[in-house]
């Protein structure tokens, strides 16, 4: 299925900083595969294994390449490039577009689109967005369970008792992810994420079951630990209103191994606000900067995303090349720009060192609400989908959660 880079801007121009540089009908090419990469030699001249139909990223060491020529030899290189059927050029950390770039763009029709990330973080965000927007995806006849984090799928003819075999695995702890139809989708590494239909997510099949456990509070339980004897009818969001969807998505790889995270990744990445599992309410209001030294922060939000799905409310620093005023200055960009009107929170690697002492200096100055030091990828996973509560209660309960992690085993 194509993306428009008119949709793209439509879904991701807040989140990654994008502004259309050409003309708006050139908003209406194509993007067709989730391929993003440099030009390279094409700017040189070697154009023989160039494949146009790829997303093309310009960065500083590119656009340097460029400025290093003369002006004729400069506009030889950027027509040569447009020349080919490229379905959008993006520039990255907002530089400046070589000249005459724009106006070739505009006569070949193709999209030149200007973000603030720098080139790595770019590269992250978009390659996740267009994996998960390109992946090949099936709907399947059967009932998925999640079974300490692993993905069991029941296939057969119908009436043959599926739905019963999942809401036996539901008394005893486990979890349903989706009854009747399963929505496959396959990403890169061979992992494949299996969800439940939104159509009838609150209507899991379950013939003469009893209606035990009406009246317990969804919000009690913890939407991240399965528990054991949870009634069927309530664990399967038989109760009507806002509420139950099935409370996992399943990840399986090529090995047996799975990581769990909640469903219904596809609509929260589009921003409609969904239940989380639990009855919890997706948390809109809050937002973050991981800070970490060298490529730390951007890995453990790349990790994330892998778990969770694209993150919109949850941004990377790295202290690499920057003085403590720069990284304090592009901590305060980022929430004033992408996170305005929201409860701000710093997660940094350590208490200390520049990180550290920025993250000090946004909190004392009263930018920030709070500060979580030592962040791990657990601590990221809680802060992304703890329920909405109060701020002791919510930094109480991240902190414990992330330190249940830790562990050490010989």
């Amino acid at each position: 299925m194509a993306l428009t880079v008119a949709k793209l801007l439509a879904r991701k121009a807040d989140v990654l900083g994008l502004a259309l540089l050409t003309r708006e009908s050139t908003a209406e090419s194509e993007i067709s595969t989730d391929e993003v990469v440099s030009p390279g030699l094409v700017l040189a001249g070697f154009t023989e294994r160039f494949t146009s139909s790829r997303s093309q990223v310009l960065g500083e060491t590119e656009l340097a390449y460029l400025r290093s020529l003369s002006p004729e030899a400069s506009r030889e290189a950027v027509q040569r490039f447009l020349s080919f059927d490229i379905p959008v050029v993006f520039i990255t950390k907002g530089l400046e577009p070589p000249a005459g770039m724009v106006e070739t763009a505009d006569e070949r029709g193709i999209p030149i689109v200007s973000t603030r990330l720098k080139t790595g973080e770019f590269y992250g965000a978009i390659k996740a967005f267009l994996e998960a927007q390109f992946a090949p995806s099936t709907f399947l006849h059967g009932s998925l369970a999640d079974v300490y984090g692993v993905g069991l799928l029941f296939m057969g003819r119908s009436g043959i008792g599926k739905s019963e075999c999942v809401l036996d695995l539901v008394e005893r702890g486990h979890r349903l992810v989706a009854d009747d139809q399963v929505h496959v989708t396959r990403r890169s590494g061979g992992i494949l994420i299996g969800r439940g239909n939104s159509v009838g997510r609150e209507h899991a099949r379950g013939e003469g079951r009893s209606g035990r456990g009406a009246n317990a509070d969804p919000r009690s339980r913890d939407p991240f630990r399965p528990r054991a004897a949870q009634s069927r009818q309530e664990h399967h969001g038989h109760r009507r209103g806002r509420g139950h969807e099935p409370p996992a998505e399943v990840r399986g790889g090529p090995y047996g191994g799975a990581v769990q995270c909640p469903s219904d990744r596809a609509d929260a990445d589009q921003g409609r606000d969904r239940d989380l599992p639990g009855g919890g309410l997706r948390v809109t209001d809050r937002c973050g900067v991981v800070v970490g030294h060298g490529r730390l922060a951007e890995g453990l939000l790349s990790a994330l995303e892998r778990v969770a799905g694209n993150q919109e409310n949850l941004w990377a620093v790295s202290n690499q090349e920057r003085s403590g005023d720069e990284l304090v200055e592009e901590i305060v960009t980022i929430f004033e720009e992408r996170g305005a009107g929201r409860e701000a929170y710093l997660l940094s690697d350590m208490d200390g060192g520049s990180c550290g002492q920025a993250c000090r200096r946004l909190l004392t100055e009263g930018r920030v609400r709070a500060v979580f030091f030592g962040v791990n990828l657990p601590l990221l996973v809680e802060f992304v989908f703890l329920p909405d509560q109060p701020f002791e209660e919510f930094v109480t309960a991240a902190v414990e959660k992330s330190r249940k992690a830790l562990g050490a085993h010989s």
